[in-house]
């Protein structure tokens, strides 16, 4: 089999024809690199192959528009049939959907000063879980410190 140059990812020699170019920089990419597996790789036609694009080039492209992302909402489709297409485009590209969670909704942060302050009273009274291992903590310390004073007071004797 003859050469067909240096993997740009790997900088190894390619010595098959089982890479990839990328259709922008013109750099070639083994398997590997490309993160595509053999089997994929047989799978794609010449027509794929030929628009394929690198990660490195990839990164470098402008960002898509965001206006469907969960924060803003998808205004284009109802939410039933942008589920059943989710479902459709994850099983053609063979990936797992994660079912919705039934999350228990989180508190709201602290807005004021005064909620703010009442939430540091609640965390540092002497009840509160967090403040006695912080305690805890600071005594073991203390007391390691003094033994290493110490030691090192009758050592120096």
């Amino acid at each position: 089999m003859s050469s067909t140059g240096k993997c740009a990812g790997c900088q190894n020699k390619i010595t098959n024809r089982q890479f990839m170019c990328c259709c922008s920089c013109k750099l070639k990419y083994d398997l590997d690199c490309a993160t595509i597996s053999e089997k994929t790789f047989i799978s794609l036609d010449k027509e794929r192959k030929a628009v394929w694009i690198c990660h490195s080039c990839k990164n470098r492209q402008p960002k898509s528009d965001n206006q469907n992302t969960p924060i803003r909402g998808n205004t284009m489709y109802s939410e039933g049939c942008m589920e059943k297409e989710t479902e459709e485009l994850a099983s053609n590209l063979n990936v797992k959907v994660r079912a919705k969670s039934n999350r228990r909704e989180v508190s709201p942060l602290p807005t004021t000063i005064e909620e703010i302050g009442d939430l540091l009273d609640n965390k540092l009274s002497d009840t509160s879980p967090i403040f006695r291992k912080l305690r805890l903590t600071i005594l073991e310390d203390i007391k390691t410190i003094i033994s290493q004073e110490i030691n090192l007071a009758d050592a120096s004797y």
